[in-house]
């Protein structure tokens, strides 16, 4: 794994003497952007306009964007040193996955570049509607230790902000754990505040260079080794699902991005205790079961991988038949056969 110099972490617009740097934050906000000249100031104000009862630091990833993001997030550092750390990444600082370069390398350095305890993420499309949102998770996650992460509700917009609906259907606050993780990420990156010194490094970057997106290995790490998340009805943002976004695009290579689960799943099988491995082995299955459905192969080899996987997953196992788990399987299964049929016969 190679290591980030040290230099280039280290390196601010205005320099290290700015006021910002001499508090102490207790959280720090993050924020990654990229050609997003549109969004950016209502995102950076939603930050900028919260009220606390502690110093914050606004940490931006500025990822060279072609257009006028950089000059804004410039002028919004000019006018506030005393909140705002601007890192202005170049066209060298990529990290690739699978041969494509993507935008990780801010993503992961700019939460490297923050001090507070708790870290706080809204991408640069997005933004907050909640003046008392971290002042609110803060107080959460201080009066519950048990919990690594704090989510709470979104609502998700287009483009043109015509089309409203919430994130998910959360009526009632949940935990959760690293097996439901394995099996969906559990909430919006643009509603999490962490615990920072929670995050091993090592093991983020270790997965995040197998993935397509920056935000699901994250939360993997931190809910690695046994610990819990709470996701929150209470809706404090918007999130914006435009037709360029990395979400959309990533939906439109069903392949790629099962392959990238898997490549992540087995790295975190290299890391993980012999009770997570048992976890992670079902969902390897169930992830190349789906992949025997997208993947181009004759039908015979497909209906052989159903059948050995199928067996597996639809055991009399009472364990994995009360679970999550062997519900997906059998929804993969059904849908498989389904396609075969209208396909073959």
């Amino acid at each position: 794994m190679s290591v980030i110099p040290q230099d280039i972490l280290d390196t601010e617009y205005l320099g290290q003497e700015k006021e910002v740097n001499k508090i102490e934050p207790l959280v720090s906000v993050v924020t990654t952007t990229y050609n997003q000249e549109k969004y950016i100031g209502e995102c950076l104000d939603s930050i900028l306009m919260q009220k606390t009862n502690f110093p914050v630091e606004l940490i931006i990833g500025e990822d060279g964007s072609s257009d006028l993001t950089r000059e804004i997030c410039m002028e919004y550092a000019d006018r506030n040193p005393d909140k705002i750390r601007l890192f202005l990444r170049t066209p060298k600082q990529k990290m690739e996955v699978r041969g494509r370069k993507t935008f990780h390398y801010n993503f992961f350095n700019s939460i490297k570049n923050s001090r507070g305890r708790y870290c706080a993420i809204c991408e640069g499309d997005d933004f907050w509607t909640d003046v008392n949102k971290l002042q609110y998770q803060v107080d959460f996650l201080e009066r519950n230790e048990q919990f690594s992460l704090h989510y709470h509700q979104c609502e998700v917009v287009n483009e043109g902000m015509t089309n409203k609906r919430s994130y998910q259907s959360v009526q009632e606050p949940k935990s959760f754990r690293l097996e439901h993780t394995l099996h969906k990420k559990q909430g919006i990156t643009l509603s999490i505040m962490f615990r920072k010194h929670e995050v091993d490094f090592d093991e983020f970057e270790s997965l995040i260079r197998v993935c397509d997106v920056g935000d699901w290995p994250l939360e993997l790490s931190l809910l690695h080794h046994g610990r819990m998340g709470y996701l929150d009805p209470r809706q404090m943002g918007t999130y914006r699902r435009n037709p360029g976004g990395v979400t959309v695009s990533e939906k439109t290579n069903r392949i790629r991005f099962l392959e990238s689960r898997l490549d992540v799943m087995s790295r975190l099988k290299e890391i993980s205790s012999e009770k997570e491995k048992e976890m992670i082995d079902r969902i390897l299955g169930l992830i190349e079961l789906e992949l025997l459905l997208n993947r181009p192969r004759s039908i015979g080899k497909t209906l052989q991988g159903v059948s050995q996987l199928g067996r597996y997953y639809l055991s009399g196992n009472s364990d994995l038949k009360r679970s999550d788990l062997h519900f997906t399987a059998r929804k993969i299964v059904n849908r498989m056969a389904h396609r075969l049929k209208r396909k073959y016969t």
